[in-house]
C-alpha cells in the first residue's frame, strides 16, 4: 500500500509541476493521468483540445523532459468525461391521500423495521402506522 501512495504523491507532483509549464509554455490545460515507462498519459477536457495536443507532440516531449524526473518519450492523450451535473427537479410532487393512507397501511403491515420507517417516511409526516387510510 505504500508504494500506491508513494506514487500517487509522485504523480500529483508531476501532475503540478507539467500542468504549470505547459500553462505557461504552451497555454494548454492538462493533466497528468500516469507515467509509466516512458509514456506520459494526460487528461483533457475536450476532444478538439485532444487534437491540438497531439499535433504538438514534441513540444509536449520537450516540456516533459524539461521539468520531469522520469524521462519521457512517448505521449498519450486522454479526453476525460464530463462530470455529470445534478438535476434539479425542484420540489417533490405531492402524492395524493389515497396513495399515502396505502403507504400508511403497509408500513402498518411491515415487520422490518427499517422499510417501516422508510414507507412512513413516503407516507409523510402526517401519517401513522396504525392509519387505516380513508382514501380519496
Amino acid at each position: 500500500m505504500a508504494n500506491v501512495v508513494t506514487r500517487c504523491r509522485v504523480l500529483e507532483e508531476f501532475d503540478r509541476t507539467f500542468s504549470s509549464a505547459a500553462k505557461e509554455k504552451l497555454g494548454i490545460d492538462c493533466r497528468v493521468m500516469n507515467l509509466v515507462d516512458g509514456c506520459l498519459v494526460l487528461g483533457v477536457d475536450n476532444g478538439a483540445l485532444a487534437t491540438r495536443l497531439r499535433y504538438q507532440t514534441q513540444q509536449l516531449l520537450a516540456v516533459a523532459n524539461a521539468h520531469l524526473t522520469e524521462p519521457v518519450n512517448r505521449i498519450k492523450i486522454r479526453v476525460l468525461p464530463t462530470p455529470a451535473n445534478p438535476v434539479d427537479h425542484g420540489e417533490a410532487p405531492q402524492i395524493s391521500a389515497a396513495a399515502r393512507a396505502h403507504l400508511a397501511r403497509a408500513a402498518a403491515a411491515e415487520r422490518d423495521p427499517k422499510l417501516r420507517e422508510i414507507l412512513l417516511h413516503l407516507a409523510g409526516p402526517d401519517r401513522n402506522p396504525q392509519a387505516d387510510g380513508d382514501a380519496d
